[in-house]
């Protein structure tokens, strides 16, 4: 799974929002659009934001081996 997956696979699952995410990033919404059609891969240097913003660790949003699979 990419890591746009993983954090799309997390909105649905905590029933969270791409425009809560984008807002407690401080970001519009049109940058998940670029990051989920390519465009950008700045969501790398939000990681830590992000996985606070899910409460859990950045391996699981890598999708580093040992992590399961179902958040």
């Amino acid at each position: 799974m990419s890591i746009m997956s993983n954090i799309e696979d997390l909105l649905n699952q905590q029933g969270k929002t791409k425009s809560e995410l984008c807002a407690y990033l401080g970001l519009t919404p049109s940058s998940f659009s670029m990051w989920k059609t390519g465009n950008s891969e700045s969501y790398l240097k939000h990681m830590p934001k992000i996985a606070k913003f899910f409460g859990v660790p950045m391996s699981m949003i890598f999708g580093e081996r040992g992590t399961p699979k179902h958040f």
